[in-house]
């Protein structure tokens, strides 16, 4: 047959097929290989299946069940891509037909052929591609769910990466797509998306009929559904298109829906993260935020939305290559501050991006786009300042201002150009709000750099220095700042008007200011040291980097000079317009400037010691000083000149400032007495204006400018003019002490110590002509009358005496006598020796240290002066050190006076007193040499170890201070050995004071050692320092004292423990020997230590001077000397640092060339049995790592925890604090590293394999406390952080936090477990506050942040452990956790949960029954939730256990536990509970009525939250209900559940009414059954139903073959209403009369005897089983009362034979039964009326009714009971209208109750009840 010919039997076959199914079967076998024929070249072929394929695609879309041929389909489609053009034809149809298919396929089988139909779907054509994509987009939405287990991708992406990429490009168009509003819509026709382009939108939304394209819920899950796809990386790698992926992620963040938009960021978190400086991704970042504004109309993409903006923005704030593609760069920037529709948070990225370009863009990117970025920011800026209706934050632009700064450093061209930006700038640290005010000083800072080099331009110079000094003077202190901050890095130390905005900042309010301007002032320092001094070209170009002289003085007397340019700040002096502290601080800088041209090599920091109100000078500094001043040139002399005008100005200001006199005076003291005559002549003319400030408020005032007068007046005495000078103001000054008032105290002092100061002076100047000058009368009245102040009751007279007698002394010899004064006879004799007796007596006096060295340096002055008093004075200091003992810095004054003593002005401290320049003092040496010989033996013998500690404290002070002093001189050179010994000695006693001054004695005595002695001292220091020296044991007697006393406590006896012998008694007395060997060590250890103590003291000063001597013990001296900085003992580590200082030039490279050194050493250390050891050794291996990389300590960072964890667990509290600074160190740090954003994850995932299996085995697990806290800690740092480094050790991390979540819980929650009774608690408010605990527990935060992270085959290894802890878990929290981590894990992560829930559901199941309720409802949550997951055999399973349970359990905490389950099933996840809905709701509804209240509760909820409707619900269920209701009773014994049975049928029965009829053929036998044999609690309940079940189907028992069963019941109602139980018959008489009245049953016959019995009160004697029980007799009573009135036949003849026996009973009730059983007597005699069906005559006789009237009226005169009143009210008004008209109302009985209706209305007080009578009375 041909081709055509087959193709019309194809036709045919289409034709035949007349039904669907038919029709189906020949599609499946014809449609694959017709459209397959397209291809054929011939064309009656293709156009016959044109035809064919035509009416197959009518047919189709006729009927929406026909299926289409899939497989066969995508088979020719795969065939026909392999062909040109004529294929494509086939393709296209295959497609029409795949398009159809698809829709019709199921889930499972769509996500099945969806990796055939899009292979190769990037090498499609473009309308083939978006087909292709159409049909394929809703099934990838499903794939990852379906084919979550996959191991293998079926896509085969890794051949086919074109396919991936192109796939999700188009996924990222899906994200960016949004449903367009109402208003979008009616905007434009076609609304575009924002980051979409028209085609793109057309290719994704097959031309905008996608169905998702209208809804935003199935947008929404298409969306997810793609993101979740791309997160499976066993379907897409992890590797694969990174850049994609990440842009796809990016977009889901910025989406509008929550869900899309935390599993974008969630996506974020695991992906592997591109590398962003990739030129492919930054591209992409910058597309997805502006868009493609380039190519075709249809391919241009508009921008993205606001919020992808922002994320995009914080993703290129990573990248450096984002920073330097240009123009982007530029153009994202402006866009993000002044795009239209930009917002707050988007300009705040956007400026964050520009900061971000600032920094790292490079110069050549940055420079040409410069001055645009400037202008944006300066316009955001000046829209700021001007437009104050602009609402963006402060922040906003601060970050503008802060841009600047940072632009500045990398274009600062464009800042020099215009100094007007500065300015403005300038401006805005004073103007702008406070806070900006912080931004804008950043700025300021930052821009320093772009002024710097300007020395080419200095005009620009200028400028700048103008605004600084305009600035530096503002009240804004950020105006302060940034101006010394500017004057400081711009301008050399040598513009004088640098140096005076430094001064200014440094007598500023504010701290960081004043550290700025100090900084300024801070000379540079002398390169080179002794040896360049002497090169004039180095120290030439020392002294051009300094201020000229003349430049800085008169710059600064210009400034005073200039007017105040702000207010005057509150309290401050000023000196024309600087503060008197700035004035000060200039004064200062100049004295120091002019030391520094003079001596370039000077240390200016040891000028830091303020001494009579200046900086003290060295002598050989002042000597250069003095050579300075006599030899200046002119610029240097207009210099000086200025100085002393400054300094002249300073005293004769207005506004005095004491401080600033006290300045001035010493500076001026000090140029008259360095200075020649000429240079200072102006002020010889000045010296009565001088005169004037002897009365100043401060003494060293006072002092200065005695000294400066007795400098001037007695210059030339020669000259008869100042002769006559001097002794007028000589004369003057002995009437001002003479005649001096009590309020003129300081002119008294300052005249006193003047005329000591002209007396010192002429002695000076005069030694051999005094009396030429002088008389000897008023020499000595004068000498007389400041004696005389030694005994004044003012301390400040005695100590101006005391100063003057020393200015006197120190120049020669006092006198031998002072006479007496002829007018006073008894007055005291003043001599040398008187002086010094009372100066020596008023040491030991007075309390007043001040005072007591004033009195030593007078003592010492005078031997200075007077070398025959010398051996007396030293014999004298020789008792002093007892007295100071604790006060031990007396001794350096008393160094000082024996040094006068021994060798007079050998002593070079006495050089300052040598005032007047080229004079000299000879000393006598004969004298002394004798007296220094004696008191240097004595120092030797009174400093021995063995020796008293107060004199070994003051003799080594002595021997340190001589060394000091008179170190040059030979006798002094001689003794060098033996002070060497004795210093040698001093370096190991115990009292540290004397270890300092020992050491610091060595040092010096090694500066004046020959090399011998050098090479000695340091070997010997060296020894000591690195192996210490220990006490020997040949050297420790009965008597050496070891300790301090009492430093190890005390004996048995109570003495103290402090020698040798001490311990050998303290060993006798324990019976233990060998703790004498202890001791010892403990002693030598002490030594050990004290003797590196006094070592490093004295090793700073050799270190300094012997650096090369001790560079070959470096690499042994530096791992021990950097751990020994960090000594607990603040002294120990102050030695330690100034050694390190001193001995390490650059520390940063001795640490890092020595760092594997140091810290091996520090590890060994932290094991060291002595706890100082140990302590030092935490903190300095807390200090060596700080700002260290890992990769320098990795090998040994577990070793490091180790230790650290040891020291942690120290003994010794301090070792503790300091093991816990480390651990927060090593914690910042480790940390830091393990987080996959900060560094590389190749790091941090080595650094994460050595320390959370350490903390996990050895930190959480160790016996210490401390130790578990802080592993827990810091897992708990690394968890919130590490992301995916934590994925290897993620189970074990789970595990061992939820297990300790016990271990680790609070001791206050475990001690009240044991204690609940005594703080009034319940278990369950505890388990409530554990379990509350347990949730906020951070470890829980842990775990939960783990979840991120989890992916499948993480959770294959946790699940098993995770059933361990639910199994085996112990305590509360731990079981609490689990539950939880359970709920969280599936609510988060049910794709990787679901193949292991069955197993979980299982191990809940079983653990389930824990004893604690908090822990039950743990589990029972957790299954709650997992059921959502597990299979329905699994849940089958449960269902049937929890059943089986409920009703098999006889305590109440297990039955409760199903309930519990059920219902946390039906809450979260009802789905899985609908489907066993027949099984669960009859149980539950069985449970509604179960007898404890909490447990009906449970299954309430079960039951409400699964039924609309109760009664649908039942009729639905009724079979299930039924059939399980007959099992439960057939099987159960139990007298519980047979109640609770009985009460579910009732209700069912009133739930379903009549429809019960469908199942009674199975209730009535089981509950006729049910009520057969005895009676028990409860077993009402069956009657009740059964009652209930056949009056709503007596229907069904009326049927006639139902007569059996129908009798059967009566039967058994009648029997169970006589069953002998009183408490089971009261309620069996109540159903009894609901059995007949609603059955309507007429067998009056069968009940009356009985109820007679009962009401007659006959049957209460035959109940001799019960106790008597007159509750449950009236109960009784009541009830048969009812079952009276409900049983009454309706019968003629019946009621005519028994109504007057009834209405006896009623009328005799009425008259003896209590109010209750009236009331239902009452209602049982209407019932009784009301079922007559005769004239009530033919019923009841005359008598009875009688009877019952008169009984009925004492109950409407009931007085007490109102509803009593009522009901009989009624009664009466319903029997007469029975009675009236009949014969059973005689007269007399009318006219009775007529009588009695007056009366009770007359009573009555209810008008209800009145009326009723009165209607009443109205029928009588």
């Amino acid at each position: 047959m041909t081709e055509l010919e087959l193709l019309e039997n194809v036709e045919l076959k289409f034709a035949l097929a007349d039904t669907d199914a038919k029709f189906e079967r020949v599609l499946g076998t014809f449609l694959s290989p017709v459209v397959a024929k397209l291809a054929s070249p011939k064309p009656e072929i293709r156009n016959k299946v044109t035809s064919l394929c035509s009416h197959a695609m009518k047919r189709l879309k006729s009927s929406a069940d026909l299926k289409v041929p899939v497989d066969a389909l995508l088979n020719l489609m795969s065939a026909s891509s392999e062909g040109g053009a004529t294929n494509a034809l086939v393709f296209n149809f295959t497609l029409l037909f795949l398009e159809l298919g698809f829709a019709r396929l199921s889930e499972d089988d769509a996500v099945t052929f969806l990796p055939r139909l899009v292979a190769d779907i990037s090498s499609r054509t473009s309308l083939q591609q978006k087909t292709l994509f159409h049909i394929s987009l809703p099934v990838f939405a499903k794939f990852g769910e379906k084919r979550q287990d996959s191991k293998d991708s079926p896509f085969d992406f890794k051949s086919r990466p074109a396919d991936l990429k192109f796939l999700l490009g188009k996924f990222l168009d899906v994200i960016l797509y949004t449903v367009p509003t109402s208003a979008e819509q009616a905007k434009e026709s076609v609304h575009i998306s924002p980051g979409l382009s028209k085609s793109s939108l057309m290719f994704i939304t097959n031309d905008l009929k996608a169905k998702w394209t209208k809804s935003p819920a199935e947008l929404k899950s298409i969306k997810a559904g793609i993101l979740r796809l791309v997160q499976n990386t066993n379907i897409v790698e992890d590797t694969a298109c990174m850049n994609e992926k990440f842009f796809l992620h990016v977009a889901a963040g910025a989406e509008a829906n929550h869900d899309v938009v935390a599993l974008g960021e969630d996506g974020l978190k695991r992906l592997t993260k591109p590398d962003f400086e990739d030129d492919e991704f930054v591209k992409g970042m910058f597309r997805l935020y502006q868009g493609v504004t380039h190519g075709q109309p249809d391919e241009l993409r508009s921008p993205g939305s606001l919020l992808l903006k922002v994320k995009v923005l914080q993703v290129l704030l990573k990248s450096a290559k984002a920073a330097n593609s240009f123009p982007s760069m530029v153009q994202v920037s402006f866009d993000a501050l002044y795009g239209e529709g930009t917002n707050a948070r988007l300009r705040s990225a956007g400026m964050s991006f520009i900061q971000w370009i600032a920094r790292m863009a490079s110069p050549s990117v940055l420079r040409p786009i410069a001055p645009v970025l400037l202008s944006g920011l300066l316009k955001l800026i000046g829209e700021e300042l001007v437009d104050p209706s602009v609402k963006d934050n402060e922040n906003l632009k601060g970050f503008a201002y802060e841009a600047v700064g940072l632009l500045s450093k990398k274009a600062p061209e464009e800042f020099r150009k215009d100094l007007s930006l500065l300015e403005q700038f300038f401006s805005a640290v004073r103007q702008e709000s406070r806070n900006v005010r912080v931004s804008v000083q950043d700025a300021l800072v930052m821009m320093i750099d772009a002024f710097k080099d300007l020395s080419s331009d200095p005009g620009k110079l200028d400028e700048i220095e103008a605004i600084l000094l305009e600035n530096v003077h503002k009240t804004e202190p950020q105006s302060r700042y940034v101006a010394c901050k500017f004057a400081n890095a711009l301008f050399e130390f040598s513009r004088p008007s640098a140096r005076y905005i430094a001064m200014v900042a440094a007598s500023d309010s504010k701290l960081e200011i004043r550290e700025e301007g100090r900084r300024g002032l801070s000379f540079p320092e002398f390169p080179g040291g002794r040896l360049t001094a002497e090169d004039q070209a180095i120290r030439a170009r020392f002294i051009a980097q300094l201020p000229s002289i003349s430049r800085m003085t008169k710059f600064i007397q210009e400034m005073s000079k200039r007017p105040l340019q702000e207010a005057r700040a509150a309290g401050v002096r000023y000196i024309g317009s600087l503060s008197a502290e700035t004035f000060s601080i200039a004064l200062d800088f100049i004295r120091k400037l002019l030391m520094v041209h003079s001596r370039p090599t000077i240390k200016i920091e040891t000028l830091a010691d303020l001494h009579d109100g200046v900086a003290k000078v060295d002598n050989e500094t002042r000597a250069e000083l003095k050579i300075k001043l006599s030899s200046l040139d002119d610029d240097d002399r207009s210099g000086v000149t200025t100085y002393l005008e400054l300094i002249e100005m300073s005293l004769d200001s207005k506004e005095i400032d004491a401080a600033l006199q006290v300045v001035a005076s010493a500076s001026l003291y000090e140029m008259i007495s360095l200075s020649s005559s000429t240079l200072t002549a102006k002020f010889t003319s000045k010296r009565v204006w001088l005169k004037s400030f002897l009365s100043a408020s401060r003494s060293e005032t006072r002092l200065h400018i005695a000294r400066i007068l007795a400098i001037l007046f007695t210059a030339n005495l020669n000259s008869m003019q100042e002769m006559e000078d001097f002794t007028s103001i000589f004369d003057g000054l002995v009437r001002n002490v003479e005649e001096a008032t009590k309020k003129e105290i300081d002119l008294k002092q300052g005249a006193i110590v003047a005329l000591g100061a002209f007396l010192g002076r002429l002695r000076y100047r005069y030694p051999n002509s005094l009396r030429d000058h002088l008389s000897e009368s008023k020499e000595h009245k004068v000498l007389r009358l400041i004696a005389q102040e030694l005994e004044s009751t003012s301390s400040s007279l005695t100590e101006a005496a005391c100063v003057a007698i020393a200015e006197i002394a120190k120049y020669g010899t006092l006198t031998a006598e002072l006479p007496l004064d002829a007018s006073k006879s008894d007055e005291k004799v003043w001599n040398t020796a008187s002086v010094l007796e009372k100066l020596q007596k008023e040491v030991k006096a007075t309390k007043d240290t001040k005072l007591q060295e004033l009195f030593i340096s007078t003592i010492g002055y005078i031997a200075l002066g007077s070398p025959a008093e010398a051996s007396g004075v030293v014999d004298y200091l020789f008792t002093l050190p007892p007295i100071f003992s604790k006060n031990v810095e007396v001794h350096f004054t008393i160094g000082e006076a024996f040094c006068a003593a021994t060798f007079g002005w050998k002593a070079t401290c006495f050089e300052e007193f040598l005032d007047i320049p080229d004079l000299r003092i000879e000393d006598e040496g004969t004298v002394r040499s004798d007296v220094s010989a004696k008191a240097l033996k004595r120092c030797f013998v009174d400093a021995r170890p063995a020796g008293v500690l107060a004199a070994r404290k003051g003799i080594c002070v002595w021997l340190m201070t001589l060394v000091k002093y008179c170190g040059g001189v030979e006798e002094v050179k001689a003794e060098l050995p033996n002070i060497h010994s004795t210093f040698s000695g001093l370096i190991a006693d115990r009292d540290e004071f004397v270890q300092d001054v020992a050491s610091k004695g060595i040092g010096m005595v090694y500066e004046l050692g020959d090399e011998t002695l050098k090479a000695s001292l340091v070997q010997s220091l060296v020894s000591t320092f690195t192996e210490g020296r220990r006490i020997a044991p040949q050297s420790v007697t009965a008597e050496t004292q070891l300790f301090q006393e009492g430093a190890l406590g005390s004996t048995p006896d109570g003495s103290s423990l402090t020698t040798y012998q001490s311990i050998l008694s303290l060993a006798s007395d324990l019976n233990q020997p060998d703790l004498v060997y202890k001791f010892m060590s403990l002693a030598s250890n002490n030594a050990l230590w004290n003797t590196r103590r006094g070592a490093s003291m004295g090793f700073t000063t050799i270190a300094s001077l012997a650096e090369e001597q001790l560079a070959p013990f470096l690499p042994r001296l530096l791992p021990r000397l950097f751990i020994f900085q960090f000594d607990p003992v603040s002294k120990v580590s102050e030695s330690m640092k100034s050694i390190w200082k001193a001995l390490v030039r650059d520390p940063k490279k001795a640490v890092d060339e020595n760092f594997d050194a140091i810290l091996k050493e520090i590890l060994k250390s932290m094991g060291d049995r002595m706890w100082r050891t140990r302590e030092s050794s935490c903190l300095a291996l807390s200090d060596l790592l700080q700002g260290r990389q890992m990769d320098q300590f990795e090998s040994s960072l577990e070793q490091i925890w180790t230790m650290c964890f040891r020291a942690l667990d120290d003994i010794k509290e301090s070792v503790r604090v300091a093991a816990f600074t480390t651990c927060k160190t090593l914690t910042n740090l480790t940390v830091r590293y393990c987080d996959p954003t900060a560094y590389p994850p190749s790091k941090g995932s080595k650094v994460v394999d050595v320390v959370v299996p350490f903390f996990l085995t050895k930190g959480l697990q160790s016996m210490a406390e401390d130790v578990r806290k802080f592993s827990l800690s810091t897992i708990l740092k690394i968890c919130k952080i590490g992301g995916i480094l934590l994925k290897p050790h993620m189970t074990e991390i789970i595990y061992t936090l939820l297990e300790s979540l016990t271990a680790l819980e609070p001791q206050v929650l475990n001690y009240l477990t044991f204690h609940v009774e005594k703080y009034n608690l319940t278990q369950d408010q505890l388990e409530s506050s554990r379990l509350s605990a347990a949730k906020a527990s951070p470890m829980m935060e842990a775990v939960e942040k783990c979840i991120e992270n989890m992916d499948a085959n993480i959770f294959e290894s946790l699940s098993q452990k995770l059933i361990t802890l639910i199994r085996k878990g112990m305590g509360l929290p731990t079981k609490a956790g689990t539950a939880r981590f359970v709920v969280s894990i599936v609510t988060r992560c049910p794709d990787i949960v679901k193949p292991h829930s069955d197993a979980i559901l299982k191990a809940l199941a079983s653990a389930v029954s824990d004893r604690s309720a908090a822990v039950r409802k743990s589990f029972a949550t957790a299954i709650g939730y997992i059921s959502r997951l597990a299979s329905d055999t699994a849940l089958q399973k449960l269902f049937k256990h929890l059943q089986d349970t409920y009703v098999e359990a006889e305590d109440d905490e297990a039955r409760s536990i199903p309930g519990i389950i059920f219902r946390d099933i039906s809450r979260f996840s009802s789905d899985a509970l609908s489907r066993f809905s027949s099984t669960v709701l009859p149980l539950a509804y069985i449970g509604m009525h179960d007898g404890n209240k909490e447990i009906a509760d449970s299954w309430a909820s079960v039951w409400e939250e699964n039924t609309a409707s109760a009664s649908a619900a039942v009729k639905l269920h009724l079979p299930e209900l039924t059939g399980l209701c007959k099992s439960l009773l057939a099987s159960t014994s139990s007298w519980t559940v047979k109640k609770q049975i009985g009460g579910t049928l009732r209700d069912v029965a009133k739930s379903i009414s009549s429809q019960i009829s469908l199942q009674m053929d199975v209730i009535v036998p089981i509950l006729l059954e049910s009520l057969s044999g005895r009676t028990w609690e409860g077993k009402e309940a069956i009657l009740e139903a059964l009652v209930i079940c056949c009056v709503e189907g007596k229907d069904y028992l009326r049927e006639p073959k139902q007569e059996k069963m129908f009798a059967e019941v009566v039967k058994v109602v009648l029997r169970e209403a006589k069953k002998i139980n009183l408490n089971y018959r009261k309620f069996a008489l109540d159903y009894l009369g609901q059995f007949f009245e609603g059955l309507e049953l007429d067998r009056f016959d069968d009940v009356e005897d009985y109820l007679t019995e009962i009401l007659e009160g006959k049957d209460d004697e035959e109940d001799s089983e019960e106790p008597s029980d007159k509750g449950v007799a009236r109960d009784i009573q009541i009830n048969a009362f009812q079952a009276l009135g409900k049983c009454w036949p309706t019968q003629h003849e019946k009621q005519v034979s028994c109504g007057n026996n009834t209405l006896k009973l009623l009328a005799k009730g009425l008259k003896d039964r209590p109010w209750n059983v009236r009331i239902v007597i009452l209602e049982a005699s209407e019932k009784v009326f009301a079922k007559s069906t005769l004239p009530v005559d033919e019923i009841f006789s005359l008598g009875c009714v009688d009877e019952f009237i008169q009984n009925l009226v004492l109950s409407v005169n009931d007085g007490k009971y109102a509803v009593i009143r009522e009901k009989a009210a009624k009664t009466i008004e319903n029997m007469m209208l029975l009675v009236l008209g009949t014969g059973l109302l005689s007269d007399e009985t009318r006219t009775r109750l007529a009588k009695e209706l007056d009366d009770a209305i007359q009573r009555e007080g209810l008008s209800s009840i009145a009326d009723v009578l009165k209607r009443v009375r109205i029928r009588l």
